[in-house]
């Protein structure tokens, strides 16, 4: 590059400046390999994969002889997925500098994709036997693609810890392997290891989010806390991290804490829409309406087809009794996604608060029609029902619901709210007693949601003191 290099300015800049001018005159002059490659990955950085590709080509009109240009244009192909064309230029790799893994750690990669996996694991057994030592992080990763490929999700995840054990800031692995912790649900398991991965990578930003993660799906909230705030000290525009930290310490109620780390991650990062609705719902936990609304907003300004912060804002609307305007915004929000169940329980609710009690029926039927294995959107139509002083469509409600849920027990706790408020007090003790009996978990809380008034009821304060 010294032929290149300007006192006065970049040399990189300078280097592409003169290269962009000899393409454009139609005459390449030769170069260094190490300035075409300087070429190569400035293009890429910049996202330009089609000007790379150019360039790789000129380099192998110079360089058709070197492996390295032949692996490097078939990863650019591969990123725009001509994978025929990239194995082509891997065999000529191969034939060129046998010797090299990484033609074979590619090869396995771009195989896994075409669902060729057994050749994919053939070629990395062939990268094994050349490999240096400190390639062998990048085969377990590449072995771990193939697995994905096939949804050996716990072989992938044991592919992921070999090549981190092995190298303990391999940044792929690490970006990759909460993705496949939370598919096999191996949370304890990646606690563990992200924490030995400290001892050995204390300043990776990776490692610590990771083992946030773990922590916060384990409900260790205020260690999930820590884990994501260090990350971001590590790296102040980890902005994933301050995002995952706020909502740790939601979990804890810390809202104000919330917010303060959500502002914090707006100065190094363009906030979306979601992390607006975040800081909204923080605003509107703490009943700052006024406040959450405005983010919603902003939310909204940001990404007009937003769903939920129309759904939100409805939220606040409701919260603070204005029924009309709370229903104009549900009514946006399920334009946007006709799908969503919960759109129309907040409709049917809202209705239901101005009277219109036929239309708020039919919307909590739809949702529990829309999405029947979820057992709130049953409780809330029987309860409607109870409201109406209908008892018994309320027990038909909720006798449907057990046939499409796993919360049975939930179900006949409100039941036996149900037969007492409507005068089967044997009947409604008869269910509870049967109910607690069966009941290891003590569920037994959600009757006096469903019906407070339960709680000044000696019998069933009784029975639960009894069994319970």
């Amino acid at each position: 590059m010294s032929q290149y290099t300007h006192e006065e300015r970049d040399p990189i800049q300078c280097l592409i400046e003169d290269y962009e001018k000899m393409v454009q005159s139609g005459q390449v002059r030769f170069l260094d390999a190490d300035d075409f490659f300087t070429i190569i990955d400035y293009y890429e950085q910049q996202g330009l994969a089609r000007d790379a590709l150019i360039t790789v080509d000129y380099a192998l009109a110079s360089y058709g002889y070197a492996a390295e240009f032949h692996i490097k244009k078939a990863q650019l192909l591969n990123a725009l997925e001509m994978e025929e064309e990239a194995l082509e230029h891997l065999q000529t790799a191969e034939y060129l500098e046998a010797s090299n893994a990484q033609i074979f750690i590619l090869k396995a990669e771009i195989l896994a994709t075409m669902g060729r996996e057994g050749e994919a694991l053939a070629a990395l057994e062939r990268a094994q036997l050349v490999a240096r030592e400190e390639q062998y992080a990048d085969i377990y990763a590449a072995q771990a693609t193939v697995y994905e490929a096939s949804y050996s999700y716990d072989r992938a995840f044991q592919s992921l810890k070999n090549a981190l054990i092995v190298q303990p800031n391999h940044e792929e692995a690490l970006s990759r392997i909460w993705f496949i912790v939370e598919l096999t649900e191996r949370f304890q398991e990646s606690a563990d290891l992200h924490t030995k991965l400290i001892d050995e990578a204390p300043y990776a930003p990776n490692v610590w989010y990771n083992l946030g993660h773990a922590l916060f799906h384990l409900g260790d909230y205020g260690k999930a806390a820590d884990s994501f705030e260090y990350a971001y000290v590590i790296d102040e525009k980890f902005r994933e991290a301050y995002y995952e930290r706020a909502g740790a310490l939601m979990e804890l109620g810390l809202y104000e804490k919330a917010i303060e780390c959500m502002e914090e991650a707006c100065e190094y990062a363009k906030p979306d829409a979601p992390l607006y609705t975040r800081i909204g719902y923080c605003f509107e936990q703490l009943e700052n309406f006024a406040d959450a609304e405005s983010y919603y907003s902003d939310a909204i300004r940001i990404s007009p087809d937003f769903d939920e912060g129309y759904y939100r804002v409805g939220e606040c609307l409701f919260k603070r009794k204005n029924w009309t305007s709370a229903k104009t915004a549900y009514e946006a929000a399920f334009r946007l996604d006709s799908k969503n169940a919960l759109y129309l329980i907040a409709l049917a609710e809202t209705h239901y608060q101005i009277e219109n009690y036929d239309t708020a029926y039919l919307f909590f039927q739809d949702a529990c029609d829309m999405a029947p294995d979820e057992c709130q959107h049953w409780i809330r139509l029987a309860t409607f029902h109870m409201a109406m002083k209908d008892y018994d469509s309320a027990i038909a409600a909720l006798d449907e619901a057990e046939m499409y849920n796993s919360c049975s027990v939930v179900l006949r706790y409100c039941k036996v709210a149900c037969l007492y408020q409507c005068g089967q007090i044997q009947a409604g003790l008869a269910l509870l007693q049967e109910t607690l009996a069966e009941d290891e978990a003590c569920h037994y809380k959600v009757l006096f949601d469903f019906a407070p008034e339960l709680l000044r009821v000696d019998a069933i304060l009784d029975t639960i003191n009894r069994m319970g």
